[in-house]
């Protein structure tokens, strides 16, 4: 039995990956791979040989412990899954993915983990509930949006008042006109890249962000989390209503097709918006400065209230259109200080535009220093040496 390790190659991936495990079954192009998978002991690993596979299609077919579907080597297997009906405990590893789709509520415990999805491939997930759905390590990069489409690389079109219990994290999402993530419901991002997303040449004039919300108003609010955004043509944005999110620890920088407001949230109930850091900038659209936070609502929608905004740095905080906020102090900005605010700008230890995640720290004399609500320093607080979130002009 033969076990073949994985090597990272730094062109394509960012993210630490684990070794390959042991093959259990081995799986040729033009071969059944769902019954493989489906008849695989629990706890075993099916690996995929070099090509183009069938399809996986699983329909409720739970393992306990997980089967593991891999490429025998590198990521040189290419196929496209889904999954739904209980469908659970199957981890998917080091392959490439043409498109990904998992159905319902009652998937759950899955893991698509060290993939390239390739060929404009969309990941849907529509319907989980609480589901243990993780993506990690994975890149969803220089994709395009169909034409007469506005969808994410990673789209959950559904609403609902849970949590979807998907987590997406430690994945890149650079270059592309498409979103790179567009949901509807409680989504937990973490530690991910959201770079050159624009619209670029696409067909129809595509609404690009990195990062959308619609209507994601559940009680169980989405999470994002110590992500690394840098010149997308729209960046953090919920223009159609949002309540209960946490925005914390993220970096944003932006470039000269970037929109000024890297955060966009509109009809608001109830976020945290804290220790983020984003970067001052001349050379936003419209000619208007960069990074600022937005919190307005559409005419058709209700004024947004309940936001608290506090310990960031920002260039400007803006209320707008009769939206309310019940905390905006402890923050760093630039212009329109409130009380509680500090006016002024930060000193990085990177420079005024830092080449590293950690160049994002504050100086030790710099504005800012213990002066968070909890007395920590403002802006974001994630800085673990790795520096593997920033890569400018990749």
């Amino acid at each position: 039995m033969k076990v073949t390790f994985c090597m990272l190659v730094a062109s394509t991936v960012i993210w630490p990956q684990t070794a390959f495990a042991a093959c259990n079954t081995t799986v040729n192009p033009g071969e059944n791979v769902s019954a493989a998978v489906a008849n695989a002991p629990a706890g075993s690993t099916v690996c995929l040989n070099s090509g183009t596979h069938n399809d996986l299609t699983l329909k409720g077919v739970s393992k306990n412990p997980r089967v593991t579907v891999q490429s025998t080597s590198g990521r040189e297997a290419k196929i496209a899954f889904e999954m739904r009906d209980g469908t659970g405990g199957i981890t998917l590893d080091n392959l490439t993915l043409t498109s990904g789709y998992i159905y319902g509520r009652t998937p759950h415990d899955i893991t698509i983990s060290h993939s390239d999805f390739v060929d404009n491939a969309r990941m849907v997930i529509d319907g989980a509930v609480h589901s243990n759905i993780l993506l990690d390590g994975n890149t969803h990069n220089n994709s395009n949006i169909p034409a007469n489409s506005f969808a994410g690389r990673v789209q959950l079109p559904y609403g609902g008042d849970l949590h979807s219990g998907v987590t997406i994290q430690n994945s890149d999402f650079i270059g592309g006109c498409s979103d790179g993530i567009n949901a509807s419901i409680g989504v937990n991002i973490y530690n991910n890249r959201f770079i050159n997303i624009v619209v670029g040449g696409c067909p129809n004039d595509p609404h690009t962000d990195a990062i959308q919300f619609v209507g994601a108003t559940g009680s169980e609010g989405p999470h994002i989390k110590g992500n690394y955004f840098e010149n997308n043509e729209q960046v953090l944005t919920a223009f159609d209503r949002i309540a209960n999110a946490t925005i914390e620890d993220n970096v944003f920088v932006s470039g000269p097709i970037g929109r000024p407001w890297q955060i966009e949230w509109y009809s608001d109930s109830n976020s945290i918006i804290r220790h983020n850091t984003l970067l001052y900038g001349t050379n936003c659209a419209f000619k208007m400065l960069c990074g600022q936070i937005y919190l307005g609502h559409k005419v058709v929608h209700p004024a947004g209230k309940g936001t608290i905004v506090v310990d960031n740095i920002a260039t400007l905080i803006s209320l707008n259109d009769r939206s309310t906020a019940t905390r905006i102090d402890h923050n760093l900005v630039r212009k329109g200080a409130r009380a509680g605010d500090i006016s002024g700008w930060p000193t990085f230890v990177g420079g005024a535009n830092p080449s590293t995640w950690s160049g994002f720290q504050l100086a030790p004399t710099s504005l800012g220093v213990n002066s968070a609500s909890d007395g920590s320093n403002l802006g974001s607080r994630i800085f673990d040496g790795s520096d593997s979130r920033r890569a400018p002009n990749p």
